[in-house]
């Protein structure tokens, strides 16, 4: 939602701004995988951008997922 001030205004911009950046590349990758690739979320802000992006229906977050990777790394 836009804001009533200028900071929120500017927040709720710079996030759809954020958030559409993403879904276009996800737009990019998805086209390139084949109509249809799954779509696996991780990161500080995934869980966010995914609850507002348009590709939500196709996603899944997982929060432990790099984690577990370094983990998996370090005990090699």
């Amino acid at each position: 939602m836009p804001g009533r001030e200028t900071v929120a205004a500017m927040t709720a911009g710079a996030w759809g701004l954020a958030v559409g950046g993403v879904d276009r590349l996800v737009d990019a990758a998805t086209e390139a995988a084949g109509a249809d690739a799954r779509l696996l979320v991780a990161g500080g802000w995934g869980e966010a951008w995914l609850a507002a992006s348009r590709h939500r229906a196709r996603g899944r977050f997982d929060a432990g997922l790099v984690h577990r990777g370094i983990r998996a790394w370090a005990e090699r």
